[in-house]
């Protein structure tokens, strides 16, 4: 499988943790990343734009800074995998 561009790879991982892996041929990595970053900004943006009142503010916290340090991460590997 010849190599893919590495820009497209770098677009795509800012878009959407994972993706970025998925399209450099790290398909178990990409995966990974994209569904924990996706479960976890889901919960942060229900608990603060959808129903507030109904999941707790430090579940809501939480899942923010989950989602932050999931996407810092999969721009680490996307960078510590081209090394």
């Amino acid at each position: 499988m010849p190599p893919r561009p590495r820009r497209r790879s770098v677009w795509l991982n800012l878009l959407l943790p994972g993706c970025g892996l998925i399209h450099a041929g790290r398909d178990r990595a990409g995966v990974a990343y994209a569904a924990a970053f996706v479960a976890s900004a889901q919960i942060a943006l229900l608990g603060w734009l959808v129903a507030p009142a109904a999941i707790p503010l430090r579940l809501t916290l939480a899942a923010g800074a989950a989602a932050i340090v999931i996407y810092s991460a999969a721009q680490r590997a996307l960078w510590r995998g081209a090394s």
